[in-house]
C-alpha cells in the first residue's frame, strides 16, 4: 500500500475561504504600509511599521513616540495624498510587536575635523567645566576618530 503524497500547504490555504481571505487581507495591508511609505520622507519611512485603512480612516503604527510624533506633523499631507481617507490615527506599536531584526542599525554620527577643532577652540574659551567637557566630548565625534578616546586638548 502507497503512502498518500502529502498535500502542498498552498492548496490547503487556498482551498479555506477564511485563510484565503486573511491572506488577501495581509496582502492589502502590506501594499498599504508600501504606499504610505513611499509618500513619507526616508527617516520616516523606515520607522513606519504598519499602514492599514479602515473604511475612511488611515491606521498608522511606529517604532517609538518620536517617530509618532513626527508623522503627526505629516498628516495633512497623508490626507491630501491618499484621498479616500478622512481621517488618520496614528500609534505606537508596544515593545513585543516592535520588529528587531529589520530595524535599521544606527551609525555613529560624525563631524568634520574642521568643525571639531573649532568646537575646540570655544571649549577653550569656556569658564564652565561642565559644557567645557562636554564640548570636547562632542569634538572627540570628528570623523575618523573613536569617540572613546580622550579629547585632544
Amino acid at each position: 500500500m502507497q503512502k498518500p503524497r502529502p498535500k502542498r500547504l498552498r492548496s490547503i490555504l487556498d482551498a479555506s475561504g477564511t485563510t484565503a481571505a486573511l491572506m488577501r487581507k495581509a496582502q492589502r495591508h502590506e501594499d498599504t504600509t508600501e504606499r504610505i511609505r513611499r509618500l513619507l520622507p526616508r527617516e520616516v519611512a523606515g520607522h513606519l511599521l504598519s499602514a492599514a485603512i479602515d473604511g475612511r480612516r488611515l491606521l498608522l503604527a511606529t517604532r517609538s513616540p518620536v517617530w509618532t510624533s513626527r508623522l503627526r506633523f505629516m498628516v495633512p499631507s497623508l490626507k491630501a495624498a491618499v484621498t479616500e481617507i478622512d481621517e488618520v490615527r496614528i500609534r505606537t506599536a508596544p515593545p513585543s510587536a516592535r520588529p528587531t531584526a529589520d530595524a535599521p542599525a544606527r551609525r555613529a554620527r560624525r563631524i568634520s575635523a574642521r568643525n571639531a577643532e573649532y568646537i575646540e577652540l570655544v571649549a577653550g574659551t569656556v569658564r564652565d567645566e561642565a559644557l567645557k567637557r562636554a564640548l570636547l566630548r562632542l569634538a572627540a565625534h570628528r570623523a575618523g576618530a573613536d569617540p572613546r578616546d580622550p579629547p585632544a586638548r
